[in-house]
């Protein structure tokens, strides 16, 4: 009978754990898509101001050229 209430702690306790570990992955892997995910959108916008500071230049490189 007592190894039966020990064996029963025992899974118990491994599966908590277990729960704990997985439910840590899960957070942890959330963190970092959401982090990627703002990363690239930085990224994005830094290229766009690129883009449209290099537009404004040409712009008006051809406007004092004529």
């Amino acid at each position: 009978m007592k190894s039966t209430l020990q064996n029963r702690a025992f899974l118990l306790k491994v599966s908590v754990l277990l729960l704990i570990l997985f439910l840590g992955y899960v957070v942890e892997s959330k963190k970092s898509n959401s982090l990627r995910t703002s990363s690239e959108f930085n990224q994005a916008t830094m290229l766009e101001k690129t883009n449209i500071r290099q537009f404004i230049d040409n712009k008006w490189f051809t406007h004092q050229t004529r």
